[in-house]
């Protein structure tokens, strides 16, 4: 029996096994062999898009002449600069051994505490390293996570200047290139930071396209098992083109049919099967999106979820959002909604028809944020503000609302004739005049609470509670992977 083919929390490193991504994988090449080195190659993406399997696939699509070296920063203690240089210095050596270059030449990396290590890599280390694969090559340097260099900038635990010595690293040396992959939430920082700060050279990750992840779920698994039709639909519209979600799914199946040799078709009851699991699992990708999206694009996801219970495959315009949003304390207007709507279509999470209809992407972050934020405690998440009903009022409602500072004025004013002859001998008149004021008072807030009782009693005209197609059985969470 072969391996699983497919695991949510490992680059695609098998060149059989990765799927679509070829104008990006062509326009790196272009930059490479077109001598333009001053500026980085920057891949963006939300996590679980596959740019880490990006990065394995560049030195398998490029000529001999580029040595890439691959930096993952999720793997290298970033607490001070030592931890970066020694990664980078590691990668370059072990990479050098591959392509069997000399590496009697490298220097040893620095005892002292007095030696700044950034000078020592930019001119002691990289000008042997460059002599050591020959004037006819080039060196690559390849950063996953390179997002996780600005957070270590942000605390101080590597120098503010660290971009800016990146930089001077690719003015100084003709042969030596740049490619960073970074969180998607991150690219207007990289606009202002160089060397990522040329949009020519970004190339931004979205979602496969459906005929590129039908391959995805068919093609590696085509000798053990076929899908009924409804049954491929159900787990493209559930991942929606996501990498991530689409080997999630498929992994678990793949283990289905492990359990079940004489399985040759995976039909919708298998889907269902191994749902409750993908969902619970897909949180790795949608719980980080729903932490940074604005309050504004919190609560359009929140009209689209509700409306999407009664029409779980159906589009909507914005104007009948932003009608549901008129209902609750927390409207719209329609330039709001479209800025909101714009962000989230931009971070992949909603996507538009040819009417401009939305919907989500991806069946299953639309199902997690049902089930893991619609339904949590609210105590274990960020919620967008409460969307409470507007107030509606009974006609005796509204009527003893209105009468009721009448009432009191009334009241303060016999309260004035009955104590006017007694002013000046009854030194307690105020006190019976304050005392007046606070019934009245008290009988306006009787009339108020009664109304604000009739207001929650009564059925909202907008609810937040959609479901999600397949409910999670009552199991402990299982996580797959590794």
């Amino acid at each position: 029996m072969s391996e699983n083919p497919y695991n949510p929390l490992q680059p695609t490193s098998d060149p059989l096994l990765f799927y679509g991504r070829e104008e990006t994988l062509a326009a790196i090449q272009l930059h490479l062999v077109s001598g333009t080195n001053r500026h980085a190659v920057t891949i963006f993406g939300q996590r679980g898009m596959g740019k880490s399997s990006l990065l394995s696939q560049v030195p398998l699509n490029i000529d001999e002449r580029f040595v890439c070296v691959y930096i993952d920063l999720n793997q290298v203690e970033l607490d001070d600069v030592s931890g970066f240089i020694a990664a980078v210095v590691d990668q370059i050596r072990a990479m050098l051994e591959v392509i069997e270059a000399s590496t009697l030449r490298l220097p040893s990396f620095p005892d002292a505490a007095d030696v700044d290590l950034l000078d020592w890599l930019a001119g002691e280390y990289l000008e042997v390293v460059l002599a050591a694969i020959r004037r006819s090559r080039h060196l690559v340097l390849m950063f996953d996570d390179v997002h996780l260099l600005f957070d270590a900038m942000d605390t101080g635990n590597l120098p503010a200047h660290l971009m800016t010595f990146l930089s001077v690293l690719l003015d100084r040396y003709d042969r030596l290139n740049m490619i960073a992959a970074l969180d998607i939430t991150y690219e207007t920082r990289a606009l202002q930071t160089a060397p990522f700060d040329n949009a020519q050279f970004h190339h931004r990750l979205t979602n496969l396209t459906p005929e590129i992840a039908e391959a995805v779920v068919t093609e590696p698994v085509k000798e053990f098992y076929a899908f009924e039709p409804p049954a491929l639909r159900r787990v493209l519209e559930l991942a929606g083109g996501h990498p991530f979600h689409l080997h999630s799914i498929c992994r678990l199946i793949y283990r289905l049919y492990e359990q079940e040799r004489r399985v040759s078709t995976i039909a919708m009851v298998d889907i269902e099967a191994v749902y409750p699991a993908a969902l619970e699992q897909a949180g790795d990708i949608v719980r980080p999106l729903w932490e940074h999206i604005r309050p504004n694009e919190r609560l359009a996801l929140t009209a689209l979820l509700d409306l999407r219970k009664h029409n779980p495959h159906e589009h909507f315009a914005a104007d009948g959002l932003r009608e549901w949003l008129s209902k609750t304390d927390y409207p719209l207007n329609s330039v709001q909604l479209a800025a909101a709507l714009r962000g989230l279509e931009y971070l992949g999470i909603v996507q538009t028809n040819e009417q401009g209809e939305y919907s989500f992407s991806a069946g299953i972050q639309a199902d997690w944020l049902t089930v893991y934020i619609v339904d949590a405690p609210a105590e274990t998440v960020r919620r967008p503000p409460a969307l409470l009903p507007k107030p509606r009022f009974s006609r005796r409602t509204l009527v003893m609302i209105a009468l009721a500072p009448i009432v009191a004025v009334i009241l303060l004013g016999l309260a004035f004739l009955l104590n006017d002859d007694d002013e000046v001998d009854n030194p307690s008149a105020s006190t019976a005049t304050l005392q007046l004021d606070i019934e009245a008072t008290r009988q306006a807030d009787f009339v108020t609470q009664t109304a604000a009782a009739a207001t929650h009693t009564a059925t909202p005209s907008a609810t937040w509670t959609p479901q999600p197609s397949f409910t999670p059985t009552a199991e402990p969470p299982r996580r797959f992977g590794g």
